[in-house]
C-alpha cells in the first residue's frame, strides 16, 4: 500500500495518494500504520479521500464507519445512511451502527426499517446504546399504535365491537406496553360474550403500573373468574346508617357456587344475614325494622348475560330475636327468588378518567315469609365521575329510587329522590366503596304507616365484596 501511495503521488494524484495512505494507516502491521500516519496531511481526511481508500478495500468496515460519521458531522445524512447500510450488511454484529442507522431511518420517516434496526440494537453490549434503542423503539411503537387506538375508541363508543377489537389488537401488537389497550380488549371481548379471551386481557392489564388501570382490570377479572371455576365462594356486605330510623342496618351474604359442565344453571349454598342494631322502635306499638335473621338456603341461578340474572332458593330462616313479631316463629321455611338487571354506562368509579356515567339496577323479588309478597326495586343513578385527587376516586350522582310491592305495605311502596356521592376507600383490595345519600321520600301507600307519608333520610353506607 505505501508503494501504491507513492506511485499516485508521482502521478500527481494527490487525492488517490491520501486515500492509499489513509487505508495503510489502518493496517494491522504497526510499522506500516505508523509510517502511513506520518504521510497523511495534518488535517482530517476529506470524504472523497475516504472513498478513494474504500475503492482499494471495500470490506474495511471500520474505515467506512469513519466515513459515515464524517458525513453525519457535515450534515449529509442521506449519504451517511447509505454508508451505514453497507456497514450493517458487512458487519451485522456491530449493533452501534445498527442503532445509528435506525435513527437515520427515523429522520427519513422509514419507521418499518427503523424498527428492525432498533430491535437488533436492543442486544448491544453497550448499555447506553441498548437503553436508547429501547426508549426510541417504545416511542416509535406508540406513534404507530396511536391511530389504531383512537379508531378502536371511536368504534367502541359507537358499539362497533368487532371493529374495535380489530383496531385495539393492532394497537397492542405494535405497543405491548399499553395496558390501557389490553384493558379495552378485555372489555370488548366481554361485551362480545368471549369471556375466556376477556379474562386473558384483563390479566395482562392488571400488571399495569398505573393503579387505576390495574384495579379496574383486576376487578373485571375477579368478576369473570367465578364463571369458569368449578367452586367459587363469594361474600358481600352492606352496613349502612339511616338518619330516619337512627339505626344501623346490616345486609350480608356468603355463597358457595358450583359449576358443572353442560349444566345450564349454577347451584349454590347461601347464608344470608339481615339485621339491625335497634331491632325495633319504642312506643306502645313497636315496629320491627328488619328480618333480624340468618337464612340458610340452597338455590340455583342462571349465568349472568347482558347484566341479567335469574335466581331462586329454598331455605330456613332462623330469627335471633328473643321477642319476635306476632306469628313469626324462631325457625321458618323461607322461599325467595327473582331477577336482577344491572346496566352501567360511562366513567365507572374504577376508571382513571372523569366523565358522565349512569347506572340502572332492577331487582324483582318474591318473598314467601312476607305473605308471598312480590317487590320491585328500581334504582337509576346518573352522575359524574370526578377527577382523581391523589388516591381519592369519587362519583357524584342523583338518586331516582322506586320500590313497589304487591301487598301495598307502606315499607314496600315509596319513591325517593336526592343527591349522593360515592368514594373508593384508598388502599383496600378488593375495592371498598363508601357512600352518602341525602334523600327525600314519599310513600305511595300508607297502609299501617305509623309515621308521616313523606320523609327525609341521610344514608351512610359501605359496600365490600370479594370472591375466592
Amino acid at each position: 500500500m505505501p508503494r501504491l501511495a507513492r506511485a499516485r503521488e508521482s502521478a500527481g494524484d494527490e487525492e488517490g495518494a491520501v486515500g492509499a495512505w489513509l487505508l495503510a494507516s489502518r493496517s494491522r502491521e504497526t510499522r506500516i500504520a505508523e509510517q502511513a500516519k506520518e504521510m497523511l496531511p495534518s488535517r482530517f481526511p476529506y470524504s472523497s479521500e475516504f472513498r478513494r481508500a474504500l475503492e482499494l478495500d471495500p470490506r474495511d468496515t471500520a474505515l467506512r464507519r469513519e466515513l459515515a460519521y464524517l458525513l453525519l458531522a457535515v450534515g449529509n445524512g442521506e449519504e451517511a445512511r447509505k454508508e451505514f447500510e453497507i456497514v450493517v450488511e458487512q458487519e451485522p454484529e456491530h449493533l452501534v451502527s445498527a442503532a445509528q442507522l435506525a435513527f437515520l431511518y427515523l429522520d427519513n420517516r422509514q419507521e418499518a426499517e427503523a424498527v428492525v434496526m432498533l430491535q437488533r440494537a436492543l442486544d448491544s453490549p453497550d448499555r447506553e446504546v441498548a437503553q436508547r434503542a429501547a426508549d426510541t423503539l417504545k416511542q416509535v411503537r406508540q406513534g404507530q399504535a396511536r391511530p389504531h387506538r383512537e379508531l378502536g375508541e371511536k368504534s367502541l363508543k359507537a358499539s362497533y365491537l368487532n371493529d374495535a377489537k380489530r383496531e385495539f389488537l393492532s394497537a397492542y401488537q405494535l405497543d405491548p406496553s399499553d395496558h390501557m389497550v389490553a384493558l379495552k380488549l378485555g372489555i370488548v371481548h366481554n361485551l362480545l360474550r368471549e369471556d375466556r379471551q376477556a379474562m386473558s386481557w384483563f390479566k395482562k392489564a392488571s400488571a399495569s403500573p398505573e393503579r387505576e388501570i390495574a384495579e379496574q382490570a383486576q376487578s373485571s377479572y375477579d368478576n369473570l373468574a367465578p364463571n369458569f371455576q368449578p367452586v367459587t365462594t363469594t361474600f358481600w356486605t352492606l352496613p349502612f346508617f339511616s338518619s330516619r330510623y337512627k339505626n344501623v342496618f346490616q345486609y350480608a351474604q356468603l355463597k358457595t357456587e358450583f359449576l358443572f359442565e353442560r349444566f345450564p344453571l349454577r347451584p349454590y349454598l347461601s347464608l344470608r344475614f339481615i339485621g339491625d342494631v335497634r331491632q325495633r322502635t319504642s312506643g306502645p306499638s313497636p315496629q320491627f325494622l328488619s328480618e333480624s335473621a340468618l337464612i340458610a338456603a340452597v338455590g340455583m341461578r342462571t349465568p349472568t348475560r347482558h347484566g341479567v340474572t335469574v335466581w331462586g332458593e329454598a331455605g330456613q330462616a332462623i330469627s335471633y330475636l328473643s321477642q319476635r313479631p306476632g306469628g313469626i316463629p324462631r325457625f321458618g321455611a323461607d322461599y325467595r327468588g327473582g331477577i336482577n338487571i344491572f346496566r352501567a354506562r360511562g366513567a365507572t368509579l374504577g376508571q382513571s378518567h372523569p366523565g358522565r356515567f349512569a347506572e340502572f339496577n332492577f331487582d324483582g323479588v318474591y318473598l314467601s315469609r312476607f305473605d308471598h309478597n312480590l317487590l320491585g326495586y328500581w334504582q337509576l343513578r346518573p352522575g359524574y365521575r370526578l377527577p382523581n385527587r391523589g388516591g381519592l376516586q369519587a362519583q357524584a350522582y342523583w338518586n331516582f329510587n322506586l320500590t313497589a310491592g304487591r301487598n301495598r305495605d307502606y315499607w314496600g311502596n315509596f319513591v325517593e329522590l336526592g343527591p349522593g356521592i360515592r368514594l373508593r376507600v384508598p388502599g383496600v383490595t378488593p375495592p371498598m366503596n363508601f357512600s352518602v345519600d341525602v334523600l327525600r321520600g314519599v310513600h305511595l301507600s300508607n297502609k299501617f304507616n305509623p309515621g308521616r307519608p313523606n320523609y327525609y333520610d341521610v344514608r351512610i353506607g359501605v359496600w365490600y365484596s370479594f370472591a375466592r
